[in-house]
């Protein structure tokens, strides 16, 4: 009763742990010859017609196949610069093997994760255009994608997804629309994004202006500019303090507080220096008015950083749904 459950494990051992895809693909057979009836059949059927089709013709790749399954059955014990190499010296070995876009495909997506984007780039469209064909020739495209949102080339990202839909059929379309949602909104974070910089550049510019109006010339308002105010020494170690809580947390939430740290730091010293460069005590319209000019100042840094560091989803979770803890 027990028989083609240990066909099916005989099977793997020669697919996953001996890679040997020609023992594996007679054995998943095997299964689904004798056992036809059994709920094992159409998966050993399945993954022998996989197997044959990563032989090639007459099992002609058999060998290369089996090197590409100990590429990936070791590749979590390797860097995974030794794991891509390998597998780029396979492709320069075995140029016509059956599963070089499958290879090809997955070197991209290494190259992606080691942040290599511009050769991962490369990677995703030379299996979309060697092998257009290939059932990874749209997930390549889709990649290429990605990687282009990424690297913020919005018209080009948008260029591949269309191409997607129009090459790959129906059944992208979900997903492509999806992809293009995130397009629109690459795009409108990069307008809020514009919009804050020139808030921030504004408000530094009306802070230097309102100094050299008060202290008489340029020279003047750098002495006085450069004077840290009493209120910095106040915040510095509240700043540090809160910088240090954030390293205990993910590493972009880290790098989003230590930024909007910094930068409140830099507004505190230069309205904190533009207001004593008097020598007296301001009005209240020109406090409040600093004021104002330091939260504006503050708010726009916000919206950078937090659009910069990727936080837009999580911080709309949280608002959505509290936090974890």
């Amino acid at each position: 009763p027990f028989a083609y459950d240990a066909l099916l494990e005989a099977a793997h051992l020669f697919d996953e742990t001996l890679a040997d895809p020609l023992r594996a693909a007679d054995t998943y057979e095997r299964l689904a010859r004798d056992y036809p009836s059994s709920r094992l059949a159409r998966r050993a059927a399945g993954r022998a017609a996989a197997l044959r089709a990563g032989m090639g013709p007459n099992g002609r790749d058999a060998a290369t196949l089996a090197r590409f399954q100990e590429i990936f059955s070791e590749y979590s014990r390797r860097p995974r610069t030794e794991s891509i190499a390998r597998m780029e010296a396979l492709l320069a070995d075995s140029p016509g093997f059956a599963e070089a876009s499958r290879a090809r495909y997955w070197i991209g997506t290494q190259l992606l994760a080691e942040g290599r984007l511009d050769a991962a780039l490369v990677s995703f469209r030379e299996v979309s255009s060697q092998w257009s064909e290939s059932e990874w020739a749209p997930r390549a495209r889709k990649a290429a994608g990605d990687t282009l949102l990424t690297m913020g080339k919005l018209d080009a990202a948008e260029r591949e997804y269309r191409d997607l839909v129009a090459r790959g059929g129906a059944k992208w379309t979900s997903t492509v629309e999806e992809a293009l949602g995130r397009v629109r909104a690459a795009r409108w974070q990069r307008r809020v994004v514009g919009a804050a910089w020139i808030a921030i550049l504004m408000v530094a510019t009306g802070m230097a202006l309102a100094t050299r109006r008060a202290t008489g010339s340029w020279t003047s308002a750098a002495r006085a500019l450069i004077r840290p105010p009493i209120e910095l020494w106040y915040l510095l170690p509240v700043v540090l303090l809160f910088i240090g809580a954030a390293l205990t947390e993910h590493g972009a939430i880290a790098r989003a507080v230590a930024w909007i740290a910094g930068g409140g730091l830099a507004v505190t010293w230069l309205s904190g220096a533009a207001l004593d460069a008097t020598g007296e005590r301001p009005p209240l319209r020109r406090a409040v008015a600093h004021a104002a000019a330091a939260a504006t100042t503050i708010s726009a840094l916000c919206v950078i950083v937090v659009i910069r560091e990727g936080l837009v989803e999580l911080l709309v979770e949280t608002l959505q749904f509290g936090v974890e803890r």
